[in-house]
Formats: structure tokens, C-alpha cells, sequence
């Protein structure tokens, strides 16, 4: 959330403005709308056009301190930078430190080092490239146990301030007032163009960079050039006014939700919400029922606090849901009170002092809260990249952090079988018996097929790539992908030089349905999600018909999730018995791939490794007390397949073996 949406403080005597206490209210409901949301009210679907509001009231604060500078001809670079390093860096630092205490603590190896290097990008104004690149988008699944997403739009608005004061001084000295007025106006139709275009074909470039946000800023300060303009003295058309700017930003809370193609035109609507606020007030003036309510003493407070209240929110909430707390009912209303406390003794303790009291130079102040805290956030994430994590903070290794999937990362890409021993399966010899191939799931049973081909004396290679299906012709994503039809199309013609044809996949999953984002295409173009499993079962007939030797490998049976594993994991970090974390078998129904597989080609061979650790009603999630599965609940870490493998042996006969007799 941008914090730099603040009215100036009515003792500030630097302001360029006079003190508003009805924007401190709209700061409130900025806010409380990202707190709601993100403690998961279901009233509040679209809670996070919270930060919108924010940027829309950053753009018009500093544009307007800008302006009352260079109108005085006293605009200086450095002095600006020094305020905005005052307003933003203690308290990031103070919350990140807090951060870094709890996460040393309770974060799994892996975990803290993705934490750390998140923090990384935090301090040096580009969290939102990290979470840009690094995450499947704000609303992905793989977000919400990280403790510094929120930071992503301070990273925005921190190269905000990198370019605008330059710019802005470059046209003030080149057009007139009115042409500033035309360039803004152009400027910010043309940005929400670009952030309609962005967020219909890259969408989550539009939702963390600066280019698909940028219309919301300069929105805010198109509304500073017109406002020292725009004088509305019809009381019941500025109490009007600032009613639908109010429902604009609430409405959108409340309709919008996480399937909303956003930020594009929809964002404009809060933001237009906040712009119409803003144009309706002037400072002393109380005239409408919500100018009145914005500016009432709990409102005021709230939003003079919010920057501080965004920065501790999300930490806690993260930290909640990494140990597997569940939000809700009190303990939800508990956050939002916390966040509040902590903003409060933030914004007492931290923020004030550091601007008003304590101040220093800018040398001082840039080394003090920029250049050392960057220097030790770089630091420490290489000394604990070093140390793995420190695992030994734990009574135990968390071996769910040993992902297969960086132990094999070159297999995928490799086409040159016979020359890369870490993609062997079995025996490590010139001659390949067969050929593992498939996606993610082919990737995590790279462990279990090794202990059996090692017991049956075979040698095969594997060659598997993430989200993408043994299909030839096909390709996996927002939108087509021709590397992964070419991908595709590649294996098939690998797998028809061997005997041995393994194909393992996360069957039954790539039916998308068309409210999935992710789809599955054809080399055409075409949308054929609802040909998934008529497409796999194609190439296994054809592989059969070829007379291979063709195995399946079942996915897991009862994988526990996402959810539950948070609970799983903080038991098995503190030694405590997994028993109790047995997994509900539940139907797949009539029409499950394998099962069909099973009925009209029944030579083929149909693994189900789960068979080791599954009862006729319940599953494992570990192996003789070990963990198998990591962090997403879905996949297997080498470590637990592999042990999957061996408990397997230990209760059924090998079913590769006498296959090359």
C-alpha cells in the first residue's frame, strides 16, 4: 500500500497544502478495506482496491508539494528524497527486522531463504519485481505464507518517486499551466490503456509493475493541477460529489473479487471513487454528511496511522497461516486489532520521532535507513543460502524442503539422454531399457521409480517438465505456448525408441474448467482443456498398439494440501507423531483416466504407489515417521518418494521386474 497518501499534518509548516482531515478518513477506508480483505471476510471480496485509493491519493499529495515548490522556484532534489526516506524507511525497517526475528524462528529452510530474499528486493524498492517474477500473481495459492508480498506496492510507488520529480520539473519548465493539464490528461488515458492491455495479456505484470499502475498515480496528479482550479460552492453538489467517490470505492470492495480481470478499466472505478473525494472538499470544510464522517476523530486516527498499519497487517497474517491458523470469527477481529496496536506504538514510536525529532542529514539518514539495511539484507541471505536454510534450528531435518524437483533441474531441458548420469532411473549404463516421461508428478516419482528399476536390474532415463502433460500437439498455460508443443511433440518421438514406455502424470487434472485460468491448447491455437484425458488416453493406445511396455504411476490417492500441511509441517518441526494427520480417501468418480486405462487396455501396467501408505479408508502422509510430501501438499520430495519406493517393496512384488526378458 502506498503511504505516502497523506494529507500534511496540521502543525506541518512545510505544507503545501492546508490540512484536510476528511483524506485521513479516506486513508482509514483504504486501509481497513486491505485488512478486511486480507483477513478473509466474505463481505469484502474486493477489499485490495484499497491500495488503488492509495496511489491515487499519492499521486496527488506529492504532485501537489512538487508544484507549490517549483512555483516558488525552490524544488531540491535532495530535500525531496530526504522526506520521502524519513516518511518510508524506519518503519519498513523496524517491521522487516521484526519479520526477519519471527521468521529465523518459524520458517522451514527453504522458506527462510525465499523470505530472505524477498526482503532483499524489499529494501532496494523492487518487491513487486520479486513477486512479479516469482510468484503465479496476487491471487495464486503459492502467496499467502509469504510474509513481504505486501510489499510489492511500496516498490511501485518507491519508482514513482524515482522518475516523477525529474519529469515534473522537465515539463513545468517547458509548458504552460494548461498544457500540464493536457499532458497529465493524455498521460493518464494512455496509462489506463496500457494497464487495460497489460492485464488482458499479462496480467500479472499489470498488477505489480509500475506501467499498470501508473494511470492511478497520475490520475491523482491531474486532480492537483485541476483542484486549486475547481472550486464547487453548491453545498449539495460537493456533498454529492464526495457521496459517489465514497460508493465508487466501496461498491468496488464489495463487488469485485479474485476472478476480476484487474487492475484495466475496473481499477478506474475506486479510483475515480477517490479522485471525486478529493475534488469535492476543501480544507475547514464539514458541509456533508460524509465530509463529517471521513474527518471524525477515530477515522483521522486510523489514517494517520495506516502506513504503519499496512506494513505490520500482512506479517501477521502470514505468519498465521504458515503454521496453519485458520482466519475467522474472532481471531480474524483479533488481527485487525493487532495491526492497529502495532501501527499505533509504530507510528508513535518509529515514525515521528525519526521525522520530526531525531533528523539528521541526508548522508546520514540514506546510510543510516537505505545503504545498511540493504548491505545486511544481502548479507545475511548469503550467509544463510550457505548454511542451507539452517536446518538445525529444527529437532529434526525437514526433509519436505529436499524438493526433487531441484535435484533433476536439468532433466527437463536435456535431450541428450545418454550423457547426463543425474537423469538416470535405475542402473547407470549405456544401454536405456526405457524412458520416463511426464510432468511435475513425473518429477517427484523420479525417487520411487529409481528403487524399483535399481531392484529390477533396468536402466531408463526421465525427462519431465512442470504443467506439462504427455500430450503431443499441446501446451499448458494462460495462453498458447509454442515451446511446449514443441516439448511435447519431442518426448513422443523419444518415447517410440524405446521398449519401455513410462508415462506419469497428475492424471484427471487437465480437464480445466472454464473458469480456470489455465488451459490446455493445441498447436492451432484451440482451447481443448475438455479433451484432456480423450487426448491422453490417445497416446497411451498408440504407445500399446506399438507393443511397448508401457507403465502408469498413479498420483497420490489422498494428498493432504496445501492447508493442512502448514498444521503437518509445525508438528513434524517439533517431533511430534504424524498419526494423527491420516487423509480421507475420497471417490474420482466413473470416469478417472486409469480406471478407463485399467478396462480397455489391460496389458498396460498401472502402478499406485500409494498402496504403501493407504488403508481402505484413510492415507499416510509420511513413511515410517518421515514426511514425504512437500510444502504444497500435492507433490512428493525425493527424499519420501524415494522411501515411498521402499516401503512399496517391503509389501508388494516388484512389478518391473523379468521386463527385459
Amino acid at each position: 500500500m502506498p503511504r505516502d497518501a497523506v494529507t500534511p499534518a496540521p502543525t506541518s509548516p512545510a505544507s503545501a497544502l492546508s490540512y484536510r482531515a476528511d483524506l485521513d478518513g479516506v486513508r482509514a477506508v483504504a486501509v481497513l478495506l486491505v485488512l478486511f480483505y486480507h483477513v478473509r471476510f466474505a463481505w469484502c471480496t474486493g477489499g485490495y482496491v484499497g491500495v488503488d485509493v492509495f496511489f491515487v491519493l499519492t499521486g496527488f499529495l506529492i504532485t501537489s508539494l512538487l508544484m507549490a515548490a517549483l512555483g516558488r522556484g525552490q524544488l531540491g532534489f535532495t530535500e525531496f528524497y530526504l522526506r520521502r526516506i524519513r516518511r518510508i524507511l524506519p518503519a519498513l525497517v523496524t517491521v522487516l527486522t521484526a519479520s526477519w526475528i519471527a521468521g529465523f524462528v518459524l520458517l522451514m529452510p527453504r522458506d527462510l531463504l525465499t523470505f530472505l530474499d524477498s526482503a532483499r528486493y524489499a529494501l532496494l524498492s523492487a518487491g513487486n519485481f520479486y513477486f512479479w517474477s516469482e510468484t503465479g500473481g496476487y491471487f495464486s495459492s503459492d502467496i499467502h505464507d509469504m510474509p513481504l508480498l505486501h510489499t510489492w506496492s511500496l516498490g511501485v510507488e518507491e519508482q514513482f518517486y524515482l522518475v516523477w520529480p525529474a519529469l515534473l520539473w522537465l515539463a513545468w519548465r517547458a509548458l504552460s499551466q494548461r498544457g500540464l493539464v493536457y499532458m497529465l490528461a493524455l498521460l493518464t488515458v494512455g496509462s489506463l490503456g496500457l494497464s487495460q492491455w497489460l492485464t488482458t495479456h499479462h496480467s500479472q505484470a499489470a498488477y505489480f509493475l509500475l506501467p499498470g499502475r501508473a494511470f492511478e498515480i497520475l490520475l491523482g496528479a491531474l486532480v492537483a493541477f485541476i483542484y486549486p482550479q475547481v472550486a464547487i460552492q453548491n453545498r449539495v453538489l460537493r456533498s454529492a460529489l464526495s457521496l459517489l467517490g465514497l460508493l465508487l470505492i466501496v461498491a468496488s470492495s464489495l463487488l469485485l473479487n479474485e476472478d476480476s480481470p484487474f487492475p484495466g478499466v475496473l481499477a478506474a472505478v475506486p479510483c475515480l471513487g477517490a479522485a471525486a473525494v478529493i475534488l469535492s472538499g476543501r480544507s475547514g470544510d464539514r458541509l456533508g454528511v460524509v465530509d463529517r464522517m471521513l474527518a471524525t476523530p477515530p477515522m483521522v486516527f486510523i489514517g494517520r496511522i495506516s502506513y504503519s498499519v499496512y506494513l505490520w497487517h500482512w506479517p501477521i497474517i502470514a505468519f498465521l497461516s504458515y503454521r496453519g491458523v485458520a482466519l475467522g470469527g474472532p481471531l480474524a477481529w483479533s488481527v485487525v486489532a493487532g495491526s492497529l496496536v502495532l501501527g499505533w506504538m509504530s507510528f508513535k514510536w518509529v515514525e515521528q520521532p525519526l521525522r520530526h525529532r531525531y533528523t539528521f542529514g541526508f548522508g546520514v539518514t540514506a546510510l543510516s535507513f537505505a545503504v545498511a539495511p540493504a548491505v545486511f539484507g544481502l548479507l545475511l541471505y548469503s550467509v544463510t543460502l550457505q548454511n542451507g536454510g539452517f536446518p538445525q534450528r529444527f529437532a529434526r531435518r525437514l526433509l519436505q524442503d529436499d524438493d526433487p524437483t531441484q535435484a533433476t533441474a536439468e532433466c527437463p531441458y536435456n535431450i541428450n539422454l545418454g550423457k547426463m548420469p543425474k537423469c538416470y532411473v535405475g542402473e547407470h549404463r549405456a544401454q536405456i531399457d526405457g524412458l520416463l516421461v511426464g510432468d511435475s508428478y513425473a518429477g517427484m516419482y523420479v525417487g520411487f521409480m529409481d528403487v524399483l528399476a535399481k531392484d529390477a536390474g533396468l536402466s531408463m532415463r526421465h525427462l519431465w517438465y512442470g504443467l506439462a502433460p504427455p500430450i503431443p500437439g499441446t501446451s499448458v498455460g494462460p495462453k498458447p505456448g509454442p515451446y511446449g508443443v514443441k516439448y511435447a511433440d519431442l518426448r513422443e518421438a523419444l518415447l517410440e525408441k524405446y521398449k519401455i514406455a513410462t508415462v506419469i502424470s497428475a492424471w484427471g487434472n487437465y480437464n480445466y474448467q472454464p473458469t480456470s485460468k489455465t488451459r490446455l491448447w493445441d498447436s492451432a491455437g484451440h482451447d481443448v482443456s475438455a479433451q484432456a484425458d480423450d487426448r491422453m488416453f490417445a497416446v497411451i493406445r498408440k504407445l500399446y498398439e506399438q507393443h511397448k511396455i508401457v507403465i502408469l504411476v498413479d498420483r497420490p490417492r489422498a494428498p493432504p494440501g496445501q492447508v493442512l500441511m502448514k498444521a503437518i509441517r509445525a508438528a513434524y518441526a517439533a517431533k511430534k507423531p504424524l498419526d494423527g494427520f491420516r487423509v480421507p480417501i475420497t471417490a474420482r468418480g466413473p470416469g478417472y483416466i486409469l480406471d478407463r486405462v485399467a478396462k480397455q487396455l489391460p496389458n498396460v501396467l498401472i502402478i499406485r504407489p500409494w498402496e504403501a501408505i493407504c488403508d481402505a479408508s484413510s492415507c499416510a502422509v509420511d513413511v515410517d515417521g518421515m514426511l514425504i510430501y512437500q510444502p504444497d501438499g500435492s507433490h512428493l520430495t525425493s527424499s519420501g518418494s524415494r522411501a515411498l519406493g521402499k516401503k512399496y517393496l517391503t509389501m508388494r512384488r516388484n512389478p518391473l521386474r523379468g521386463m527385459t526378458h
